[in-house]
C-alpha cells in the first residue's frame, strides 16, 4: 500500500490540538461527563492528549488503533506526559487516569465485553474516525473496516450501484450505540455533515436508545484544508428513548440551535422550528407539508455504462461521430441515441452535442444477437472488449458482454421529465424526442420519468415546479450532499397533491408554455393528463 493510501486507510484528517480543545469545551457546555472514555479510531491520540490535559481528566481511557505505529505513538506521548506511569498504578485516583492502548481494529472487538474497565461511571466515545467509505477501504485493501453488510431498505441495482455504501464513522457510531446500549454512552464524533444525517436516520430506523442528537457545524477548510461540509455530531444515549430529530448549531460555541432536522426513518427533512416530540414520533411536524407515501411518478435513474470513452460519441468533422479515444465510429443508428447529462439538464440545453451507444433494450438482454442484427456495432464493441471488461462496478458481473444498466421501456418513451441529481438547485425539465424523432437518453447522474405524450410531460413539469413541490423539495434537499437529488427524495413529491393545493392558474400557465415548446399547435388536455397520473398512483384514484 502506498504512503498516501496508508494515510487514507488510517484517517487522512488528523485533528489539530486547538480543535480538540474546542470540541471538549463544547462537550463540557453540553454537560457531557467523561469519567470513562473510548477513542475507537485513535490515530496518533490527539483526543487522548487533549483529555489528559483537561483540568478534570477521565478516570480511565481505552484508546483503540489499528495502526501499530500510531498506537506506539500514543504510548510514547502518554509516557512523555506521565500518564503511562500513572496508568501502571492500581486504580484511578486524583493521581491520574488509567490509560489502555490496544493495537486492533475496532471492528474486531465487542465494545461491551472486550474492554476491561477498572473504574465505573458514564462512558464517552469520542474521536475523529477516518472520513472514508467502506467501499474505499475495500479498494485500499484495508482490514480496518466492518463486516460486509447491506444497508436495510436498499436492494437490487440500487444497492449494487452504491446506495448501500456508508461512511466508516457511521459504522463505528452504530456499533458503539448498540454494544454499549445498557450503559447509555455519549458518542461525539467529528464527521461529514452527510454522515450525521445518515446516522440520524439510522438511529430512528433502528429505534436505538438515543435521547439527544445535536450537530455543530465546523469549518473543515480551516481545520483540515478540505472543502467538505463537516460537523461535530453528538449522540446521547438514553434508555427507552428513540430520538427522531436533531438540533443543528451554527458552530461549536453556539448555545441555541439555528435549525432542526427530523426524520421518519426514510428521509431527513430540514425545518426551522423544533419538532414537537409527539409529532416527531410520527415522522412529521404539525403544519408542515407531509411527503407523499406513494408517488404516482415512477422515477428511474438514467443510463449507466461506466465507459465514456467507448460508449459516448460526439460530432466530428464532416458529420462523422467520434468517441472519447478520438476514433471515428460508424455503428447502426438503431443503437445510437441523443444523450443529455446532468449539466445539460441543469442549464436547459437541447440534445445534439452527444450521442450514446445503447446495445440493449432491456436489463440483461442477450447481446450476442448483435452479431447478426447490428454487425458494425458488434465489431466496434468487440474491438473495445478489454476496456469494457475492466469496468469495476459489481453490476456488470455475470451479465452479457457489453451490458449497460438503467435501461428499459421507460428509456425509450418519446417524452421524459428529467432532473439532474448533482445540482443543489432543482430544475425539472421536459425532454422531447430528438430532431430526427429518436428518444433522448439521460445518463446515470440524472433521474427521469417516461411520458407517453407532450401534455403529460408539460403538466408534470408544471406540477413539479409548483410552489407546493418546490417547498417540499427545499426541506428535503441538502446542498452539501454528494448527490443532492436522489430517487428516495423524488418519490416523496406528490404531484397530485400539488394539483389539489397549488395555484391552479399558475400551474396551467406553466404547462401551456411547456406544451408550446414540446409540441407547437397541440391542444392542452390537462384533465386527461392528470387522469393518467392518478391511474399511475398505487390504488388508483383517491
Amino acid at each position: 500500500m502506498s504512503t498516501a493510501a496508508a494515510s487514507r486507510d488510517r484517517g487522512d484528517h488528523p485533528t489539530p490540538p486547538a480543535l480538540v480543545a474546542r470540541v471538549l469545551a463544547c462537550l463540557t457546555r453540553r454537560r457531557v461527563d467523561w469519567s470513562r472514555v473510548i477513542e475507537p479510531a485513535a490515530g496518533e491520540g490527539r483526543f487522548v492528549t487533549g483529555l489528559l490535559a483537561q483540568r478534570h481528566p477521565p478516570d480511565e481511557i481505552h484508546a483503540i488503533e489499528a495502526c501499530a505505529a500510531h498506537a506506539a505513538a500514543i504510548r510514547r506521548g502518554s509516557v512523555a506526559s506521565g500518564a503511562d506511569a500513572r496508568a501502571k498504578r492500581t486504580g484511578a485516583s486524583a493521581r491520574g487516569p488509567l490509560l489502555h492502548v490496544r493495537t486492533a481494529s475496532v471492528f474486531s472487538l465487542d465494545l461491551g465485553r472486550d474492554l476491561r474497565w477498572r473504574t465505573v461511571g458514564p462512558i464517552l466515545v469520542v474521536g475523529n474516525p477516518p472520513w472514508v467509505t467502506t467501499s474505499a477501504l475495500g479498494a485500499l485493501g484495508s482490514r480496518n473496516r466492518p463486516p460486509r453488510a447491506r444497508r436495510a431498505g436498499v436492494a437490487g441495482l440500487e444497492a449494487l450501484t452504491g446506495a448501500s455504501n456508508y461512511d466508516l464513522t457511521e459504522a463505528i457510531a452504530l456499533k458503539a450505540l448498540s454494544q454499549l446500549a445498557d450503559q447509555a454512552p455519549v458518542v461525539a464524533f467529528l464527521c461529514k455533515l452527510s454522515t450525521a444525517r445518515r446516522l440520524l436516520g439510522e438511529v430512528a430506523r433502528r429505534t436505538l436508545p438515543v435521547g439527544e442528537v445535536s450537530v455543530f457545524h465546523i469549518d473543515a477548510r480551516r481545520w483540515f484544508g478540505v472543502g467538505v461540509a463537516a460537523c461535530l455530531l453528538l449522540l446521547r444515549g438514553h434508555p427507552g428513548a428513540s430520538c427522531r430529530y436533531a438540533s443543528v448549531f451554527a458552530d461549536l460555541e453556539a448555545t441555541e440551535p439555528a435549525s432542526f432536522w427530523r426524520t421518519d426513518g426514510s428521509a431527513v427533512i430540514r425545518c426551522n422550528a423544533r419538532p414537537e416530540r409527539s409529532a416527531c414520533g410520527r415522522g412529521h411536524t404539525q403544519g408542515d407539508w407531509r411527503p407523499a407515501v406513494a408517488s404516482p411518478l415512477a422515477w428511474r435513474q438514467g443510463l449507466k455504462h461506466d465507459a465514456t470513452d467507448v460508449m459516448e460519441l460526439s460530432a466530428g468533422a464532416g458529420g462523422t461521430l467520434v468517441n472519447g479515444l478520438g476514433e471515428k465510429v460508424d455503428v447502426e443508428i438503431g443503437h445510437r441515441f441523443p444523450l443529455l447529462k446532468a449539466s445539460d439538464l441543469f442549464h436547459g440545453r437541447s440534445p445534439g452535442r452527444r450521442e450514446v451507444i445503447v446495445p440493449q433494450e432491456t436489463l440483461g438482454a442477450d447481446t450476442l444477437r448483435l452479431r447478426r442484427s447490428a454487425p458494425r456495432l458488434w465489431r466496434y464493441l468487440a474491438a473495445h472488449a478489454e476496456r469494457l471488461e475492466r469496468r469495476r462496478s459489481a453490476v456488470y458481473r455475470r451479465r452479457p458482454p457489453f451490458s449497460i444498466f438503467g435501461i428499459g421501456p421507460y428509456a425509450f418513451a418519446p417524452f421524459k421529465v428529467a432532473v439532474s441529481g448533482l445540482h443543489g438547485e432543482v430544475r425539472f425539465r421536459a425532454v422531447p424526442p430528438g430532431p430526427d424523432g429518436r428518444p433522448v437518453m439521460v445518463d446515470d447522474t440524472c433521474y427521469l420519468v417516461g411520458m407517453d405524450s407532450a401534455s403529460q410531460a408539460a403538466l408534470t413539469v408544471a406540477l413539479l415546479e409548483s410552489d407546493v413541490c418546490l417547498q417540499a423539495m427545499s426541506s428535503l434537499l441538502f446542498e452539501d450532499a454528494k448527490r443532492p437529488v436522489t430517487k428516495r427524495l423524488l418519490v416523496r413529491l406528490d404531484v397530485v397533491e400539488a394539483w389539489r393545493r397549488g395555484d391552479r392558474r399558475a400551474i396551467e400557465a406553466r404547462a401551456e408554455a411547456e406544451l408550446a415548446r414540446l409540441a407547437p399547435g397541440e391542444r392542452p388536455r390537462w384533465e386527461t393528463a392528470l387522469d393518467t397520473l392518478l391511474r399511475r398512483r398505487p390504488g388508483g384514484r383517491h
